[in-house]
C-alpha cells in the first residue's frame, strides 16, 4: 500500500547566508602563536550529514595543529558516526561528529524539549544529549553504532541552512526503501525557534551538493547518463516526469523513475527544495521496494539517501535519482552510483565561489553563547575557515570568505557577502 506524502516547499524567514560569523573574521588564533589553542574539553558536533565527511577529515588536522597527539579513531559501520581521540597536554579528549539531519543539531544545543521531531533516544540523559561513539567500543578503526547507552552532550549543532528555513513536510518510512518505522515531519506547523542562549557562531565554508543516479539510468542506446539540466530536474522532482523516457533533452532508455528524497528537517533537502523547483505544493506517493513503477522514497541522512540511489539489500536502486553533498565517496562504497553534472557544470571550487555552480549553501554551526566566546571554539572555527585547511580536506570546497556574493533563503536573489576576502581569508 502506498503512503501519501506531501512536501511543502515554502521557504521563509531570514536570509540563508546573511553574513559569515564573526568568529571566522579573526585575524590570528587566540593564543597569538599562529596555531589553534590546545583544547581542554571534548567537542561533539551533531546534525548535518552533509558535513560529516568534512569534520571527519578536519578533526585530525586541527588537533595536530593545536599540538595534540592523535589517538584512536574510528567510524561506525553505518557511516553515521566518527570519533578522533587525542592527548592534549596530558588530557585524553574525544572529538566526535555524528550525522542525523540538520534540524536536530541546533535543537540539541538549545536543550529543546518541545519540538516533536527532536531525537529522544537520549532524553533520560538530558535534552542536549544524543547517541555518539563510546571510544571503548572501537577496534581497528571500526566502532559500535551508538545506542541509548552511548549518550553524550552535543556542543556544536551543524546545519546546512538557517533553522528558519525548515518549512518542509514529509511522511513515509524512515529509511526509504530499506524500511524503518513510519515517520512524519511537518516543520511548517512546528517551526524551530531557538533561545537567546544559542547562536549561529560560525559559517566556515560553502558546501556544494550534487545529483546522483543509479548506473541503470542510461541514455539511448547504451550511454551512461552524465548530465541533467535544471529544467529536467524540476520535471523529475515535481513528479511531472515519471519515466526516464519522459525527458526530452536526452534520449533516455525507458524505465520508471525512483526519486530518492531526504526527510523534512534535512538541510540538503531544504537547499534542493529551494533550488530545483518553484514554491508550490507537491504531492508524491511513497512506494516500497516491491511496488513497480514510479515511486518516491524519503531517507534519513546522507548515507541512507545514497543507499536508496545505489541499491542495498533487496532493493536494487533501478532507475533511482537523488542528491547529497558532492564529496560522497563512490567506488566500492556505492559501486552502482554515478555523480552527474548540473547544466553541464561540475561542483568544483572555482565554480562554487561565484555560484556558476548554483546548488550550493554554507555551513551553519550553532552553539551556546558560552562556547561561542570560548577560545577553543573560536579557534576551531578560525581553523576550519582557512582556505588552506579546507583545501587539504577537500580541494573542491570553498571558504565562505571567498564568496563575493551569497544567496538569500529562497535562492532567488544575491546579496553582497560582507565577509568577502576578510583578513583571515588567505
Amino acid at each position: 500500500m502506498k503512503i501519501k506524502n506531501i512536501i511543502t516547499s515554502v521557504i521563509a524567514g531570514a536570509s540563508l547566508l546573511a553574513s559569515v560569523g564573526a568568529a571566522s573574521a579573526a585575524t590570528v588564533y587566540s593564543n597569538g602563536t599562529g596555531n589553534p589553542t590546545m583544547p581542554t574539553s571534548d567537542i561533539n558536533i551533531y546534525g548535518a550529514s552533509a558535513q560529516f565527511t568534512f569534520w571527519k577529515a578536519e578533526f585530525p588536522l586541527y588537533l595536530q595543529a593545536a599540538g595534540c597527539t592523535l589517538g584512536i579513531s574510528g567510524t561506525t559501520s553505518d557511516g553515521k558516526h566518527f570519533i578522533q581521540q587525542a592527548n592534549c597536554g596530558g588530557n585524553t579528549l574525544n572529538f566526535r561528529v555524528s550525522s542525523k539531519a540538520s534540524y536536530d543539531g541546533p535543537l540539541a544545543v538549545d536543550f529543546n524539549t518541545t519540538n516533536p521531531f527532536r531525537d529522544t533516544t537520549c532524553s533520560a540523559s538530558g535534552a542536549n544529549y544524543r547517541p555518539m561513539i563510546d571510544p571503548s567500543t572501537c577496534s581497528g578503526g571500526t566502532c559500535a553504532i551508538p545506542t541509548s547507552s552511548n549518550c553524550y552532550p552535543v556542543t556544536v549543532g551543524a546545519s546546512d541552512v538557517l533553522v528558519q528555513d525548515f518549512q518542509q513536510f514529509s511522511s513515509g518510512a524512515l529509511l526509504g526503501p530499506l524500511g524503518g518505522a513510519a515517520t512524519t515531519r511537518n516543520f511548517a506547523n512546528s517551526p524551530i525557534t531557538l533561545s537567546a542562549n544559542t547562536v549561529d557562531y560560525c559559517r566556515p565554508e560553502a558546501i556544494p551538493f550534487a545529483f546522483f543516479v543509479n548506473s541503470s539510468v542510461m541514455t539511448s542506446p547504451t550511454g551512461t547518463l552524465t548530465n541533467l539540466s535544471s529544467a529536467e530536474l524540476k520535471m523529475i522532482f515535481t513528479g511531472v516526469a515519471k519515466d526516464w523516457s519522459d525527458l526530452q533533452a536526452e534520449t533516455m532508455v525507458a524505465g520508471p523513475i525512483t526519486v530518492c528524497l531526504r526527510h523534512a528537517g534535512s538541510g540538503t533537502h531544504a537547499t534542493m527544495d529551494a533550488f530545483v523547483r518553484p514554491q508550490t505544493l507537491l504531492k508524491l506517493a511513497q512506494g516500497s521496494a516491491s511496488v513497480p513503477g514510479y515511486h518516491v522514497f524519503f531517507n534519513d541522512g546522507s548515507s541512507d539517501e545514497m543507499r536508496c540511489i545505489n541499491g542495498s539489500g533487496t532493493w536494487s536502486g533501478t532507475g533511482a535519482i537523488g542528491y547529497a553533498d558532492a564529496d560522497q565517496v563512490l567506488g566500492t562504497t556505492y559501486p552502482n552510483t554515478a555523480r552527474i553534472s548540473l547544466d553541464g557544470i561540475t561542483p568544483v571550487r572555482a565554480l562554487t565561489d561565484d555560484y556558476t555552480y548554483g546548488f550550493t549553501t554554507v555551513q551553519n554551526m550553532y552553539t551556546s553563547t558560552t562556547n561561542a566566546a570560548d577560545n577553543i571554539y573560536l579557534d576551531l572555527c578560525t581553523y576550519a575557515s582557512q582556505p588552506s585547511t579546507i583545501n587539504a580536506v577537500n580541494p573542491n570546497w570553498s571558504a565562505s570568505c571567498n564568496m563575493k556574493h551569497i544567496r538569500n533563503s529562497n535562492f532567488s536573489n544575491f546579496v553582497v557577502n560582507s565577509a568577502y576576502h576578510n583578513s583571515n581569508c588567505n
